[in-house]
C-alpha cells in the first residue's frame, strides 16, 4: 500500500515536470523547473537528474528514486532534513510520531493530497508548499549539498580570532594609555611642586637681598659712628695732655684722668686697626669688572630662567590637552597609538630638569656674590 502511494507520488511529480504531456521529461523541462520553481542553477545537480538519458519516463524516474540515497533515509535523517534544509523545526515532532522516512518523501511532494495537512498537521499552506518543493528537490536531484563549508568555517574562525585579538589589543592599549596618563599626571604634580618651590626660593632670596642691603647700610652707619668716636677720643686725649701742665690743685684730678686716657688710647689703637681693616677699598677698576661680570651673568641667568618657565608652561598645556582626551575610549586608543603621551612625559621631565638647574644656579649665584661683596666691600648686586 505504501509503495503504491509512493509510486503515485512519483507519477504526479513526473506529470508536473512534463509540460508537453508526451510522457517524457526532457532537458529543457527539467531546467525550467529548477529555475522557475526551485530557483536553482546548479548544473551538476541537473546533470545528476538526467545522467546519460535526456528523456526521463515515469519508470525511469521511479527506478532512479528507488535506488537513490534519499529513498533510504531513516526517520531521523528526514527530521534532520526538515530542520536543517527546510527550516521548519516546529513539525519535527509530528514527523517523528508518524515515522516519516525517505521512501515516503514522494507523498510529501504531492500537492493535492491530505498527507501533509491531515496526517502531519501542517496547516499553513506556505509551509506545505515549501515542504513539497524541497521534497521534489531531493527526490529529483539527490540529497542537498553538505552545508558544512570548511572554507567558510576557516573564514569565520579567522574573523572571530581577528575580532578577539582586536578587542584584546584595544583593551590592552586603553589600559596602557591609562597607565601612561597616570604616570604623566604624577610627573605633572612633581613639576607643579618644583614650580612652587622655585617661587618660594625666589621670595626667600628677595627677602635675603633686602636683609643684605640693610646689613650693608648698618655697616656703613657703624663705621661712621666708630670714626666719630675715634675723633672724639683723640680730641679728649689732646685736651687732657694740655691740661697736664696746669695748677697743682688739678694734679690729683689729672692723674685719674690720665689713667682713663691710657685706657682710651688703648681702645683707640684697637679701633683704628679695626677701622683700617674695614675701611679697605677695592680699586675702582676691580669694581667695574666685577659689575660687568655680574651683569652679564645675570643676563645669561635670566635667559635660562625664561626658557625653563616656557618649557614648564608648554608641558602643563600639553597635560591639559591629554587630560581632556583621556575619558573617551577612542581618545585613549588613539593616544596609545601615537607618541603624544611619551612626548608629553619627556616635556615634563625636561621642564623639571631645567627648573631644578635654574633653582640650583640661583642659590649658588646669590651665595657667591654675597661672599664677593663681603670680601671686596663693594655693593655689586645693589648697584
Amino acid at each position: 500500500e505504501n509503495e503504491k502511494l509512493n509510486f503515485a507520488g512519483i507519477s504526479q511529480i513526473h506529470y508536473h515536470l512534463d509540460d508537453d504531456r508526451d510522457g517524457k521529461v526532457d532537458v529543457s523541462e527539467s531546467d525550467e523547473f529548477m529555475r522557475d520553481e526551485l530557483h536553482l542553477s546548479d548544473q551538476n545537480r541537473h546533470n545528476h537528474f538526467h545522467g546519460n538519458d535526456s528523456l526521463i519516463t515515469v519508470e525511469d524516474l521511479w527506478k532512479s528514486w528507488v535506488s537513490s540515497e534519499v529513498h533510504n533515509w531513516t526517520s531521523k535523517e528526514v527530521v534532520s532534513w526538515l530542520v536543517d534544509c527546510v527550516h521548519l523545526p516546529q513539525y519535527s515532532e509530528a514527523f517523528k510520531s508518524y515515522g516519516v522516512n525517505g521512501s515516503m518523501l514522494p507523498r510529501l511532494a504531492t500537492k493535492h493530497n491530505g498527507f501533509l495537512h491531515a496526517d502531519l498537521g501542517v496547516k499553513d499552506p506556505k509551509h506545505r508548499k515549501k515542504i513539497s518543493l524541497r521534497a521534489m528537490d531531493v527526490i529529483l536531484f539527490g540529497p542537498p549539498a553538505s552545508g558544512h563549508n570548511f572554507l567558510k568555517d576557516i573564514v569565520v574562525a579567522f574573523s572571530v580570532l581577528i575580532a578577539t585579538v582586536g578587542c584584546w589589543f584595544a583593551v590592552h592599549q586603553k589600559r596602557r594609555a591609562k597607565q601612561q596618563i597616570e604616570q604623566t599626571m604624577r610627573d605633572l604634580k612633581v613639576l607643579q611642586q618644583a614650580e612652587k618651590n622655585f617661587a618660594d626660593l625666589q621670595a626667600r632670596l628677595a627677602a635675603a637681598e633686602e636683609d643684605h642691603q640693610r646689613a650693608m647700610k648698618q655697616k656703613g652707619d657703624l663705621e661712621t659712628r666708630l670714626q666719630e668716636e675715634i675723633d672724639a677720643s683723640k680730641f679728649e686725649a689732646e685736651r687732657l695732655q694740655d691740661a697736664k701742665d696746669g695748677t697743682k690743685e688739678q694734679l690729683q684730678r689729672l692723674y685719674i684722668a690720665e689713667q682713663e686716657l691710657m685706657q682710651v688710647r688703648k681702645a683707640l689703637r684697637k679701633a683704628e686697626r679695626e677701622l683700617e681693616y674695614r675701611s679697605w677699598k677695592a680699586p675702582e677698576e676691580l669694581a667695574q669688572w666685577l659689575h660687568i661680570t655680574y651683569t652679564k651673568e645675570s643676563r645669561h641667568f635670566q635667559m635660562k630662567r625664561t626658557q625653563a618657565l616656557k618649557q614648564m608652561t608648554e608641558a602643563k598645556d600639553a597635560c591639559d590637552r591629554i587630560r581632556k582626551k583621556r575619558n573617551s575610549f577612542i581618545g585613549s586608543f588613539r593616544m596609545a597609538h601615537d607618541l603624544t603621551i611619551d612626548e608629553v612625559d619627556q616635556q615634563i621631565l625636561a621642564a623639571r630638569a631645567a627648573l631644578a638647574d635654574v633653582t640650583n644656579e640661583m642659590e649658588e649665584r646669590q651665595r657667591r656674590w654675597y661672599q664677593i661683596e663681603a670680601l671686596s666691600g663693594l655693593p655689586i648686586m645693589s648697584s
